[in-house]
């Protein structure tokens, strides 16, 4: 009876029945302070999504014995238990490994991960590639580290009109090498919270402003892949013309055109109403695979308990870093600058016609001056991808009426 009674408290600890969750067990020498979990799990997370390897077997690793493998292959998308999300119907594809079970409402943390992209690693642009996030419970993410055109990028999202890149690492400095993050966070839904971001011992992103909108934040971090259509309307770009005079050239789909003739990115929705006019005319495209490596995937109050010694840092020299400018949820002019003690009245909104991912946000001294910087800021994040020209003033306005 006893022996019975220990079987069933072991299943209802590891099966997690009421939420069907899939826990991974991470040995101490790859990871600790979290629990994790494989996100959409069941029949769809295949067996070589996530490995714990070792580095006798030729591995690599960043310290001890083991790291964390994932891969992602052509068509390795699925959907959740309960059906409320797919990630086949929404242009996705992932392994990922969860840590919604210790998700956190408040205070101070220290994370690190260390990250290891093969040798033959590839660009996919304008494929979408994350390879870590922090997510809120009941709302979307608000930081992800993604691969984007230029390289290894911190992208920040706090709330509806809130959007900045960091670049950490450039594309060339990916492959074959092992890339060290240690990020400081407060999570707060005031002023007083912030986000810094080391990259092997070097401060590369400081952020100061609210850091969410939900009461809870939690960590992921694997292979997330999103906008697999951008990729096969690249691919298949030599026929998309043919297709679209045949169709008559269908709502929208002109200015889709010219921006993939002029290797500018897609928005997200364009995207798929695009593949889905033209696909019969596509031949057939597989994403390549996608392998990356994790190690030293921590998590504590403290810096001095993430064993950062190992990897040959100091708490002390890393706390005493500073940038040369900090970035804030509302960034100023520089008449605003020189006029410190004037108190910001106006707000100011710019998007990109083009580019749905830019969206900027600035206050300043008088209205002219808050849109004059919004715009500014835009047209220098669109120079590389030929968007500069598709930046407006989607709203401005007094702060008390926005």
């Amino acid at each position: 009876m006893k022996k019975l009674l220990g079987i069933l408290v072991l299943c209802l600890l590891w099966c997690n029945v009421g939420y069907s969750q899939t826990f991974v067990r991470l040995p101490k020498d790859v990871g600790s302070g979290s629990k994790f979990y494989k996100s959409l799990t069941g029949k769809y997370y295949k067996d070589y999504g996530v490995q714990v390897v070792n580095k006798k077997d030729g591995h690599p690793v960043r310290s001890g014995a083991q790291s964390i493998r994932f891969e992602v292959r052509h068509g390795d998308c699925g959907k959740d238990r309960i059906g409320g999300w797919g990630d086949c119907k929404n242009d996705r594809e992932r392994h990922e490994l969860s840590g919604g079970d210790s998700a956190m409402s408040k205070g101070e943390y220290w994370f690190s991960w260390s990250v290891y992209f093969p040798k033959d690693h590839q660009s996919l642009y304008p494929l979408s590639n994350n390879y870590g996030q922090f997510h809120q419970q009941d709302g979307p993410p608000i930081f992800m580290f993604k691969e984007l055109r230029d390289g290894y990028t911190v992208v920040r999202t706090i709330g509806e009109i809130d959007y900045d890149e960091g670049k950490l690492v450039d594309n060339k400095d990916m492959p074959g090498n092992w890339i060290d993050i240690l990020i400081n966070a407060k999570w707060s839904k005031k002023d007083d919270g912030f986000f810094k971001v080391w990259v092997n011992d070097e401060l590369k992103y400081d952020y100061k402003g609210p850091t969410k909108t939900k009461q809870y934040v939690y960590q992921k971090f694997g292979i997330y892949s999103t906008g697999l259509t951008r990729y096969f309307n690249y691919k298949n770009f030599n026929v998309i013309e043919k297709c679209l005079e045949e169709k008559g050239w269908p709502a929208q789909t002109k200015k889709t055109f010219k921006n993939l003739k002029k290797k500018r990115g897609l928005n997200h929705k364009r995207s798929i109403k695009l593949y889905n006019i033209c696909k019969d005319f596509y031949k057939p495209v597989e994403v390549p695979t996608r392998i990356v490596y994790f190690d030293e995937v921590r998590k504590t109050k403290k810096c001095e308990k993430l064993r950062l010694e190992e990897l040959g840092y100091n708490c002390l020299d890393l706390k005493n870093q500073e940038m040369s400018k900090i970035d804030t949820e509302n960034s100023s002019s520089e008449e605003d600058d020189l006029n410190s003690n004037q108190k910001n009245k106006y707000k100011a909104v710019v998007k990109n016609k083009t580019d749905s991912s830019i969206l900027i946000k600035t206050e300043g001294s008088t209205k002219e001056t808050a849109e004059k910087e919004a715009m500014k800021i835009c047209i220098g994040k669109s120079i590389q991808s030929s968007f500069k020209d598709a930046c407006y003033v989607h709203y401005s306005g007094e702060i008390s009426k926005f």
